[in-house]
């Protein structure tokens, strides 16, 4: 088992919010941890945002080994009249990069802007319009951006969508280190706007930009038939006209909350649980597929996996207790979310189960599921399930579902848990209670290469600082991912008033 070290919580950040909220309005100070960004051994920046709804302001505060602010700087989010939208933030060639975008409601339009600043002192390098897309404001998804693995290439694309039947308008552009255009390239795709979807994006080591998405073949409507969804990969390159497509459905086969991501390898991976297309309920089995860095072909295989051997994943006991509240099969409310490539061509999936409730206002995230695929990908090494059990009303999630680390072959997963759920001397849990919300037990769950599942308790840590929950999403790993840094939640009052907290931990010394 890892040896957690507690480090020394941030009491300075919260001084300093405190200081800000008395020099200026609430609604005009950024105050609200929006992401959190790792910068070197050293040193990391704060993104933050005013309270005002759509916020106006955004600060960035950097900070160094001793939790000193050693610089500051507020942007005004209202250019000329006009609201910018917070895109993004991440660290470039030693470089912080920020991404808003702007949108002209008259034309619809909307302006994609980078802006460099260089650190330590926080001063801005450069300032660029990327692109522009055409949208309705309540759309306002049309960009993606992301960097190669080597830092050599910014690559982002923009999206018109103006008639919901038109087809769709994409923009791409790569750009080299100095920001210079490698190439661009504007493609009309043969899906309607209102059918197609992007997920996520990439670019290689080579310029070569990704785009992962989907279309739906049916009609648009509240209810999605998951049997009419294509998944496919568009591939981009330089003085190359058309994308190149790579289709991932199979037939007979529905895909369910397919994943796909780009290795550092550059191997593109994914992954999706799968169900029989008569069937509605269930799943069956287990989608991969990986696309080599040549790009020249895809290899896809399908795993069977049954509810006998979710049932035998259970790690506390030879089954689950019949009175363990919210108490489910494998369906089809498991969902993938991360998919990692280990090297010897082995592949372990995460999942997670969230289910909404049509009829009411909740929603449940209950297990994690972590399956090993063996190097030949006909068969899984193991499958482990990591207990979890969480109800939430909709829209109130920051509390709720987990966050996953990658530790030299060992899987961590960081989540708030109910009180009462404590393991007996035999190392079992008789009967899971539900978290709902508030005062939380924070766990740290460990799953290793062999699939040995170790329960790591980090409530002392928290409650040392009167910290009462966390937010998962909001965990980041910094000093060369040798500590995470957690968001947490402390009451002020009766009242319902809470305070947020930067406190972390420290990875045990045999996994830096």
């Amino acid at each position: 088992m890892i040896r957690i070290l507690l480090i020394l919580v941030f009491a300075c950040l919260q001084l300093s919010t405190a200081q800000a909220q008395r020099r200026a309005p609430q609604n005009q100070t950024p105050t609200e941890l929006e992401t959190l960004v790792s910068l070197d051994s050293n040193r990391f920046a704060m993104v933050l945002l005013n309270k005002a709804n759509p916020p106006t302001t955004l600060g960035i505060r950097l900070i160094n080994q001793e939790e000193d602010i050693v610089a500051e700087k507020t942007l005004d989010l209202t250019r000329q009249g006009l609201l910018t939208q917070f895109e993004g933030a991440f660290e470039w060639q030693g470089d912080l990069i920020v991404l808003t975008s702007m949108f002209y409601p008259g034309p619809k339009r909307n302006h994609l802007i980078f802006q460099r600043f260089s650190i330590p002192s926080l001063e801005e390098q450069t300032i660029k319009i990327l692109d522009e897309a055409y949208s309705p404001q309540q759309y306002r998804i049309p960009f993606g951006f992301n960097t190669s693995a080597n830092d050599d290439y910014f690559f982002s694309y923009s999206w018109t969508y103006t008639i919901p039947d038109d087809p769709a308008k994409l923009s791409v552009k790569v750009f080299d280190r100095n920001m210079e255009e490698v190439w661009t390239q504007r493609y009309l795709l043969p899906f309607k706007n209102e059918t197609f979807y992007i997920y996520d994006c990439a670019i290689n080591n080579e310029g070569t930009a990704f785009i992962f998405c989907e279309n739906y073949n049916g009609k648009p409507g509240k209810y999605i038939d998951e049997a009419k969804v294509e998944h496919f990969i568009l591939a981009g390159k330089a003085n190359q006209e058309n994308l190149i497509e790579y289709k991932l459905s199979v037939a007979d086969e529905v895909l369910i909350g397919l994943q796909s991501r780009l290795d550092s390898s550059g191997t593109i991976v994914g992954a999706a649980f799968t169900r029989d297309d008569k069937k509605k309920t269930l799943i069956d089995g287990v989608y991969v597929f990986n696309i080599p860095p040549d790009g020249k072909s895809i290899q896809r295989s399908t795993i069977p996996l049954d509810n006998d051997m979710y049932k035998a994943a259970y790690p506390y006991g030879e089954k689950e207790s019949a009175f363990s509240m919210n108490k489910h099969k494998l369906s089809t409310s498991f969902l993938m979310d991360h998919v990692y490539l280990e090297e010897d061509g082995s592949m372990v999936l995460v999942g997670e189960y969230r289910r909404e409730n049509p009829n009411y206002y909740d929603i449940e995230f209950n297990d994690i599921l972590v399956l090993k695929v063996k190097p030949n990908r006909n068969s899984f090494e193991w499958v482990k399930r990591v207990p979890k059990r969480q109800t939430g009303m909709q829209g109130a999630w920051g509390v709720y579902s987990y966050q996953a680390f990658k530790k030299k072959g060992n899987y961590f997963f960081l989540f708030n848990d109910n009180l009462e759920n404590k393991p007996d001397e035999d190392g079992k849990i008789r009967n899971l209670q539900t978290y709902e919300g508030t005062q939380s037990a924070i766990l740290l769950m460990q799953v290793t290469s062999e699939g040995d599942l170790f329960r790591n308790d980090l409530t002392s840590i928290a409650r040392a600082q009167k910290i009462a929950a966390i937010m998962p999403q909001r965990a980041w790993e910094i000093s060369n991912k040798t500590r995470v840094v957690l968001y947490g939640e402390r009451p002020l009052s009766r009242s319902g008033d809470v305070a947020g907290l930067l406190f972390y931990f420290g990875w045990g010394p045999d996994l830096k």
